[in-house]
């Protein structure tokens, strides 16, 4: 992923690649269940999971929020 999700990407996102779950979120321990898709932060074609199995994105909520008010 090139570019930082905006916002309005990472509250609207429903499924993410591992790539930018663990980049924007907080990855549970355990096992979840990703099947093939298209990530809704990077737009790549590949094994996506639920939002929830990444801390629904809050690290990534937590960055860009506070860049927006800087």
């Amino acid at each position: 992923m090139s570019d930082p999700p905006t916002l309005a990407q990472l509250w609207s996102a429903a499924h993410v690649c591992n790539d930018c779950g663990t980049a924007w979120g907080l990855p549970l321990q355990g096992d979840c269940t990703c099947w093939e898709g298209t990530c809704h932060l990077c737009g790549t074609f590949t094994g996506v999971s639920h939002v929830r199995n990444y801390g629904y994105l809050r690290r990534g909520l937590a960055i860009v929020q506070g860049r927006d008010r800087g």
